[in-house]
């Protein structure tokens, strides 16, 4: 990871594989995103993102992700 670019784990309730596809699917539409995990056994993402302007907060709402769910 370089130094412009921040990891984002956002805790998710996914329940199945297609739960973390559809995550997946709505997470890579965002333009700065790097890299994703999408963990179906921890119940996680992990977003490697290039820009600031990525806040967890977009991005747990692009996936419609619950509002409690962030860390």
């Amino acid at each position: 990871m370089s130094s412009h670019e921040l990891e984002v784990i956002l805790a998710a309730d996914l329940r199945c594989a297609n739960c973390r596809d559809k995550v997946a699917d709505a997470i890579s539409r965002l333009a700065d995103v790097e890299c994703m995990e999408v963990q179906l056994s921890k119940k996680k993402v992990i977003l490697t993102v290039t820009s600031k302007q990525i806040l967890p907060r977009k991005a747990a709402a692009t996936a419609d992700l619950p509002r409690n769910a962030r860390p």
